[in-house]
C-alpha cells in the first residue's frame, strides 16, 4: 500500500475516533449537569414552603430524575462507566416509587424501578 494511503486511512481513523470520543464526553458532561438539576430539583422540594411551588418542585424532581434515568441507560448502551458523585442517593435511578402529596390533597407517585 502507498504511504500517502495509508496515512489518509490513519487520519480517517483518528478523526472518527476523536468524533466518537468527543460525543462521549459530551454525554458525561450531561450526566453530570442533569445530576446537579435533580440535586436542585430535590433541594427546591426539601426547602419549598410556598403552597404554589410544591407541585413545580415535584414535577421537576420527577423530570430531572427521569432524564438522568435515560441518559444512564444511553451511557450503558455505550459500555461507559459513569462515577458516583458525593450527595447523590446511591442506585437512585432504581429507587423505589415514592409519594408527594400536592397543596391540593392531590397524590403524585414517581416511577421506581
Amino acid at each position: 500500500m502507498k504511504p500517502i494511503l495509508r496515512w489518509a486511512r490513519c487520519k480517517r481513523r483518528t478523526r472518527e475516533g476523536n468524533e466518537a470520543e468527543r460525543e462521549r464526553a459530551e454525554l458525561l458532561l450531561e450526566i453530570r449537569r442533569t445530576r446537579d438539576e435533580w440535586m436542585r430539583a430535590q433541594h427546591l422540594l426539601d426547602n419549598v414552603v410556598e403552597p404554589e411551588l410544591i407541585d413545580h418542585a415535584i414535577y421537576a424532581v420527577q423530570a430531572a430524575q427521569r432524564k438522568y434515568e435515560y441518559l444512564m441507560k444511553v451511557a450503558r448502551k455505550q459500555h461507559l462507566s459513569v462515577p458516583p458523585e458525593e450527595g447523590l442517593v446511591r442506585g437512585a435511578a432504581r429507587t423505589p416509587a415514592v409519594d408527594f402529596q400536592g397543596h391540593d390533597g392531590v397524590r403524585a407517585r414517581s416511577k421506581g424501578r
